[in-house]
C-alpha cells in the first residue's frame, strides 16, 4: 500500500504563502540538475514550508536531504519494513505521534524505551524505525507548524547510550540539520537519568547553534508541563488523557506495515545519482569526514 499523500489543494488552502508557482519553480530547477530524482508536489512542498518558502534554501535543504540519503545507507540504504531487525526493536522502543499537537501547533513525536532488555536494542534498526514514523506523519497529513520529539528516558541507561554508532548518529544529526524537510521546534527529555546533561553538555559543540537550543531537559514528569500541556500524553501518565502507549503504538505499527511498500520504493527512487552531478556536493565529506569529533565524547 503506497502513502496516502494529502491533497495539494488541502495544502494551498492550509498554507497562503505555499505558492503553485514556487512548487513549479522548483520542479524546474530540478529537472535541469541531473543528479536529482524527481519528486512529488506533495514532498516538494514539504521541502518548502520547512525552508519558510525561500526557494533558494529550498533548493539547498532538497540537495542536502536526497545526498544524505544516497550516502548513509546504515539509516537510509536497506528499507524492509519486515526486516529482522526492525521487527526486533518495534517490541523495544515506540516512536509514535501522538494525537493532539501542541497550542502552537506543533505535531509531537512520543518516544520510548518499552523493553529493557539489552540483547533486543540495536541503535541502527531504532535509528530506522523512527525516521519511518516521521515521513508518514508528513508525507500524509502535510507540514504543521512544527515538529517536535518529546523522549521519555526511563529506562534509558548508560548501556543504552554507548551502543550509539558515532557515524551513525553523526550521519542523523546531519539528516535533521541539514535534510529534514520539516520545521524542528524542539527535542524534549524528560525524566532524565543523572548522565544526561552531561553528555548533551559534550555533544553541544558539534551541533548548529539553532539545533543545540533546540535541546530541552526535564528532570521530573511534573516540570514537563513548562512545555506542553500533560493532558497530550497517553493515560500511562498522572495527567494524560489520550490512549495508552500500547494502544496508540501498536495502531501505529499496523499503519506502517500498510506502507511497506513505500519506504522500500523510496529506497529506490528517491537518490542521487552521483555520477551525474555536476559539482561534487560538500555534504559527501561531512558524512564520512568528522567522526573524529565523537571520539572527544567521553562519559564516566
Amino acid at each position: 500500500m503506497k502513502l496516502k499523500l494529502i491533497p495539494m489543494q488541502e495544502l494551498y488552502k492550509k498554507f497562503p504563502e505555499l505558492k503553485e508557482s514556487d512548487v513549479a519553480t522548483i520542479r524546474d530547477w530540478m529537472s535541469k540538475q541531473p543528479h536529482l530524482p524527481e519528486l512529488t508536489d506533495q514532498e516538494i512542498a514539504n521541502f518548502l514550508h520547512a525552508r519558510y518558502f525561500s526557494i533558494e534554501a529550498t533548493k539547498k535543504l532538497i540537495e542536502g536531504h536526497l545526498t544524505i540519503r544516497t550516502h548513509a545507507k546504515d539509516i537510509f540504504g536497506n528499507r524492509d519494513f519486515m526486516a529482522d531487525d526492525i521487527q526486533m526493536v518495534k517490541d523495544v522502543i515506540v516512536s509514535v505521534p501522538l494525537p493532539k499537537t501542541t497550542p502552537e501547533g506543533y505535531t509531537v513525536i512520543f518516544w520510548k524505551i518499552i523493553d529493557p532488555d539489552m540483547s533486543k536494542y540495536n541503535f541502527k534498526a531504532v535509528a530506522r524505525l523512527s525516521i519511518y514514523v516521521n515521513e508518514s506523519e508528513l508525507l500524509e497529513k502535510g507540514p504543521t507548524n512544527g515538529y517536535v520529539t518529546l523522549v521519555d528516558m526511563d529506562g534509558f541507561t548508560l548501556r543504552h547510550m554507548l551502543t550509539f554508532n558515532p557515524t551513525i548518529l553523526y550521519q542523523l544529526m546531519l539528516s535533521v540539520q541539514e535534510g529534514y524537510q520539516a520545521r524542528v521546534k524542539a527535542f524534549v527529555f524528560f525524566n532524565c537519568p543523572s548522565f544526561m546533561d552531561k553528555f548533551l553538555a559534550l555533544l553541544r559543540p558539534t551541533l548548529t547553534k539553532e539545533f543545540s537550543n533546540s535541546l530541552k531537559i526535564y528532570q521530573k514528569l511534573e516540570d514537563l508541563k513548562e512545555f506542553m500541556p500533560l493532558e497530550m500524553l497517553p493515560s500511562d501518565y498522572k495527567g494524560g488523557k489520550e490512549d495508552t502507549i500500547k494502544n496508540l503504538w501498536t495502531n501505529y505499527l499496523k499503519h506502517l506495515e500498510e506502507r511497506k511498500d513505500f519506504f522500500w520504493e523510496e529506497s529506490q527512487t528517491r537518490r542521487v545519482n552521483e555520477s551525474l552531478r555536476p559539482e561534487k556536493s560538500a555534504l559527501q565529506n561531512q558524512l564520512f569526514g568528522l567522526e573524529g569529533s565523537f571520539k572527544k565524547l567521553d562519559i564516566d
